[in-house]
């Protein structure tokens, strides 16, 4: 996963300057990157890749809790310590 989200962001980083992302590291226009290199780029670039992926990971895990206790109150399902029990009254 690591070594496709660098590719991503290699990828990117080539798209910016209107590249291919077939292109070797020895393309003169790479070469010409003074600051940041490439490798800052491409390092900088996974970073944000990296974080917008968790980020996003966490707004689906959290949405799915906020349905699934929504689902659960309509069935009538109670949380007690974390966990969800049948109400006694739908027994």
């Amino acid at each position: 996963m690591l070594d496709e989200t660098i590719f991503d962001a290699r990828m990117l980083v080539l798209r910016e300057v209107k590249l291919l992302p077939v292109v070797d590291d020895s393309h003169p226009t790479l070469v010409a990157f003074k600051d940041p290199d490439l490798k800052e780029r491409v390092r900088k670039k996974t970073k944000e890749i990296l974080i917008d992926d968790e980020l996003r990971r966490r707004r689906y895990a959290e949405r799915c809790l906020l349905s699934g206790l929504w689902v659960a109150r309509q069935w009538g399902w109670a949380d007690l310590a974390g966990g969800y029990w049948l109400a006694e009254s739908r027994r």
